[in-house]
């Protein structure tokens, strides 16, 4: 993959943290929906099939998105989700 040193050396530099939790990866400010109808309208796709679904989970919302603030204060921070995604699948293309 175009950017593995980079990932690499991030996840080398928090062998030198000290000891702790840290949230390690892209954040991300779009529900799925949102994030998959953005990827596609990026890559030119259609988007008429997509169906908004805001009933399944609201009476049980869900939140997994990761908070970086931690890793981020000692230098390691990454691309949003929707950026490294629009660069996979960039980089699948050539």
């Amino acid at each position: 993959m175009k950017k593995s040193g980079a990932k690499t050396e991030k996840l080398w530099q928090t062998f030198s943290l000290l000891g702790g939790i840290y949230n390690f990866g892209s954040e991300n400010c779009h529900n799925t929906y949102d994030m998959v109808r953005l990827l596609l309208e990026n890559r030119g796709l259609s988007t008429v099939c997509l169906q908004k679904n805001e009933t399944a989970f609201a009476e049980n919302p869900r939140n997994i998105r990761l908070n970086m603030e931690k890793a981020r204060s000692y230098g390691i921070d990454f691309p949003g989700t929707l950026e490294q995604l629009i660069n996979s699948f960039s980089i699948s293309d050539t």
